[in-house]
């Protein structure tokens, strides 16, 4: 559960994050850990330590993404005035999921809502979800992965009544329906800062 903002405290949160565009290939993530302070947020990029203030939000986005074979893993991206843009997110240094950091992210998310004050919480835009373009590519992908994967081979075990494709559509159904369900988490809109509700995370 989140905490109101106190006064002198501050949080660390072991978790890795990067600056600039959230969809901006990466190699590895090198920059590890964020904290919470009563001014606002500080970490460390390419070896710059970074400060900025609560009033200097104004946009927060709640995404949440699948890696097949690998899992899910939630992306907090804060958009801060002059533009920079931060990516908070569950993965790993290689980028692949990591179950094990799920719930210092959850915890980080709830705890950076909780310690904005009033008059942030009503100035700051709170989006989830992707945005609409990527939303829209996003569907239709899922819908034309459904195709290959699900469909064809329904069809084909209909035709056929051969053992193997009942596998491979068991094995496509395996694969399309996380995207499914990702694809209906990210449908882009609105949250409110003081109910965070468990389909915003991972």
């Amino acid at each position: 559960m989140s905490e109101p903002r106190p006064s002198d405290e501050t949080k660390r949160y072991d978790l890795f994050l990067r600056e600039g565009a959230v969809y901006r290939p990466f190699w590895r993530l090198r920059d590890r850990g964020i904290m919470l302070t009563a001014g606002g947020l500080e970490w460390n990029t390419g070896g710059i330590a970074r400060r900025c203030r609560f009033s200097d939000i104004v946009r927060v986005r709640l995404e949440t993404a699948h890696i097949p074979r690998s899992g899910d893993f939630g992306n907090c991206v804060i958009r801060f005035h002059r533009g920079l843009t931060l990516v908070v997110s569950s993965l790993d240094s290689w980028g692949t999921p990591d179950d094990d950091r799920i719930g210092t992210y959850v915890a980080f998310v709830r705890d950076l809502h909780a310690w904005l004050d009033p008059n942030d919480r009503t100035r700051i835009r709170f989006l989830a979800g992707n945005t609409e373009g990527r939303y829209q590519f996003t569907m239709l992908a899922t819908i034309l992965a459904a195709i290959v994967f699900a469909v064809l081979p329904l069809g084909l075990l209909a035709y056929t009544g051969e053992m193997e494709v009942l596998l491979v559509l068991l094995a496509g159904i395996a694969f399309v329906c996380p995207l499914v369900r990702i694809a209906r988490k990210n449908k882009p809109r609105n949250y409110a800062p003081d109910r965070l509700t468990d389909d915003l995370f991972p």
